[in-house]
């Protein structure tokens, strides 16, 4: 450095040269933010805008395919209002919904807390659990469809298609098999984000397991039970494909089920 030339002389000139960097930046950022939101709001239009009000168009309609569409008006809502079976498919919806999320999230959770612990296997544990979530929903129902027949019909019980507790409890064991893993996932990161110095200094001030988990853990973690709840709530309720193979009575349909025969869904029948 020339003697004439002070540290603090250096630190202004660079710190100059960032401001004007930082500058240089935010007007190319002004000038081209176009070309950087042109892909995301296109992703968004084309991924939910659209299909979101073509959905409300197509409740106006009778249809079959998106191509084989007739406007029908209020039709398809009056139908709903004065259908008989909508209120026993409502509330059977709505039944189906919260306990397979409130099952879902609490076996889940606990899996969750139980390969945390760091047991032997824990890893290979995770993969079986989560290895479910990889089947698709078609091929899953059918082989649960012919598993617990199977099993009612050596029990002289009566199939899933036949008997409205059962089809219920088959819905359930299906819907839990195969989202308790994907949960389970989620959980194991959001309880490995809890930081070790809470619960280390819970466990030299006497907190006991159950202390441990009810004033650390489960408050630490209920972003994530909120998110998932209404994720499987959601999902369990917008159920269409295991609803069609384990259901076949109009007294048993869900929501789904009744809106998609109302609205022309020859497959139903």
């Amino acid at each position: 450095m020339p003697p004439s030339v002070s540290h603090k002389t250096v630190i202004i000139i660079f710190c100059g040269t960032g401001k004007r960097r930082f500058i240089m930046v935010g007007r190319t950022i002004k000038k081209w933010w176009p070309i950087f939101v042109l892909p995301t709001f296109a992703a968004f239009v084309i991924g939910f805008l659209w299909p979101f009000i073509w959905g409300i168009y197509l409740s106006f309609c009778k249809f079959t395919t998106v191509q084989d569409v007739t406007f029908v008006g209020f039709s398809n809502y009056s139908k709903i209002l004065l259908d008989n079976t909508f209120s026993h498919s409502f509330w059977l919806t709505v039944v189906f919904a919260f306990v397979s999320s409130i099952l879902i999230n609490v076996l889940a959770f606990f899996i969750a807390l139980a390969l945390t612990k760091g047991y032997k296997g824990t890893n290979a544990f995770r993969t079986v659990f989560f290895m479910p979530n990889l089947i698709g929903g078609i091929v899953l129902g059918y082989i649960w469809q012919t598993l617990l027949n199977g099993l009612l019909s050596k029990w002289g019980q009566p199939l899933l298609s036949l008997s409205a507790r059962n089809g219920f409890i088959g819905m359930l064991i299906l819907l839990m098999w195969q989202q308790i893993g994907y949960m389970m996932i989620i959980y194991i990161a959001g309880l490995q984000a809890v930081p070790g110095e809470l619960i280390e200094a819970a466990k030299i001030d006497g907190a006991s397991h159950f202390q441990i988990f009810w004033k650390i853990l489960l408050p630490n973690t209920k972003s994530s039970m909120t998110t998932l709840g209404i994720y499987t709530f959601i999902s369990a309720w917008n159920n269409l494909i295991w609803m069609l193979l384990s259901v076949r009575s109009e007294s048993k349909w869900t929501v789904t089920l009744g809106i998609s025969s109302i609205c022309g869904a020859s497959v139903i029948k």
